[in-house]
């Protein structure tokens, strides 16, 4: 399976953490992302850019048991 854009990879990640009680961390050493260049509908270049990341995102979740709910 192929994911083709960040945000269904966000999504999906958080989708399988959602009712968990976890936390997953994600650890990068210089990790570059290119943006390719995207035009305008006039055919104006908007531009693109370069992302270079170098540290850790976390992401986490937290079961919370809720005695009102469960009845």
């Amino acid at each position: 399976m192929i994911i083709s854009e960040w945000s269904e990879l966000i999504l999906r990640i958080i989708d399988k953490l959602t009712g968990k009680d976890l936390q997953v961390t994600y650890s990068f050493d210089n990790l570059e992302i290119e943006i390719p260049k995207a035009y305008g509908p006039d055919g104006r270049q908007l531009g693109g850019a370069k992302w270079k990341v170098d540290g850790k995102i976390t992401i986490s979740t937290e079961l919370i048991n809720d005695e009102k709910n469960s009845a």
